[in-house]
């Protein structure tokens, strides 16, 4: 799985009044949405209301102020469902959002953020961040937003670029000229090995002061389940144990049940009990049983060339059993009402007997 830039929502300005973001177009469960905000330097952004992208968690360094042009505010939600809009309001001046959605981040309740840092600069039509921190899980994404303060409603930002990442595109640019002015510049890269984030850069349509903040995202990873202990109890249960599982022990408890255990794989119980209602197993070749206990009312069970129980006992109403060749089992316990088994050639029972052979010599 990889991350993907799922959506944003339309950037949108406010003075003081409260600015409601729409949740972005083909939002799922499960993805990560950064929230994404901008005031007067000097200023606060609050959340008034969460939506269905809440609730929200500050990105570590968040507020970033440079003391002039534009404060910048940044956390992240995971959405679950709905479509109620997140309304934020500024303090005074105006304030300026954007939310972006992302896919195939880490799930849960864990923390998508994978290491941030921030910066500020002085007055450049030039951005550029040069970063010390590293990611720590492959196949992620980092991203970075920096803040402009120019009073216009034109997009200012251009020309991101990265060299330690791919596929690096800007994903919002936002301006308002509502109260003082401002805005910010959203753009994303892949890092397909975790290590260094590197240098960020751009282009600014007009020098203005900066503030910024670069953060990885967590990719979701596959994980192995491995139980030294398999129990599975239902009261209607058809399993597969395939090649490769290994659990030490095997307890299947069911009143309809037909799990079946493949060839090659490695199970090696001390005592297989298998005790229901209606039952019929297939124990095939290359399994070893150091004790096959079976009982029921209604049985008919195979045992199939190449395995060897040390002790067999079959106690049952209504029997028919097959003990094929090579079987050779060292006590034969059949106590039955009705019974009709076949024991095949070539199997050995070996009774005690004696031999003695005459012969006469001729005079």
């Amino acid at each position: 799985m990889a991350i993907a830039f799922r959506s944003t929502s339309a950037g949108a300005a406010s003075g003081t009044t409260a600015l409601t973001l729409a949740a972005p177009s083909g939002i799922q469960a499960g993805d990560i949405v950064i929230l994404c905000a901008g005031t007067i330097s000097g200023g606060s952004v609050s959340i008034i209301v969460d939506g269905a992208c809440g609730p929200w968690t500050a990105i570590s360094g968040s507020p970033i102020d440079q003391g002039a042009g534009e404060k910048l505010y940044l956390w992240w939600g995971r959405y679950a469902s709905g479509s109620t809009g997140t309304r934020i309001q500024a303090g005074s001046d105006h304030v300026v959002g954007r939310l972006l959605a992302f896919s195939g981040c880490v799930a849960g309740t864990a923390n998508p953020i994978d290491g941030t840092e921030t910066g500020t600069a002085s007055s450049s039509t030039s951005f550029s961040f040069s970063t010390s921190f590293s990611t720590s899980i492959d196949n992620g994404m980092v991203c970075v937003c920096c803040s402009q303060g120019t009073d216009t409603n034109t997009s200012q930002f251009s020309s991101w670029a990265n060299s330690n990442l791919t596929n690096v595109t800007e994903l919002g640019d936002s301006a308002t000229n509502l109260g003082g002015g401002g805005g910010f510049g959203f753009a994303s890269g892949d890092l397909a090995t975790a290590g260094a984030v590197g240098t960020w850069s751009a282009t600014l349509a007009t020098a203005s002061e900066q503030a910024y903040i670069a953060f990885g995202l967590k990719v979701q990873v596959a994980t192995t389940l491995t139980p030294s202990t398999l129990s599975m109890s239902l009261s209607s249960f058809a399993s597969k144990i395939g090649l490769g599982v290994v659990p030490a022990t095997l307890a299947l408890a069911s009143s309809l049940f037909a799990p079946t255990i493949r060839a090659g794989v490695a199970l090696i119980p001390a005592t297989a009990a298998l005790v229901l209602e209606a039952f019929a197993p297939v124990m095939r070749s290359g399994i070893v049983a150091g004790l096959a206990s079976l009982a029921t009312s209604l049985f008919a069970p195979s045992v199939i060339s190449g395995i060897m129980i040390p002790k067999l006992s079959l106690v049952i109403s209504s029997f028919a059993p097959i003990i094929r060749r090579i079987a050779v089992p060292p006590t034969l316990a059949l106590v039955l009402t009705t019974y009709a088994a076949s024991l095949n050639v070539p199997i050995s029972t070996m009774p005690p007997y004696r031999v003695v052979r005459y012969w006469k010599r001729i005079a």
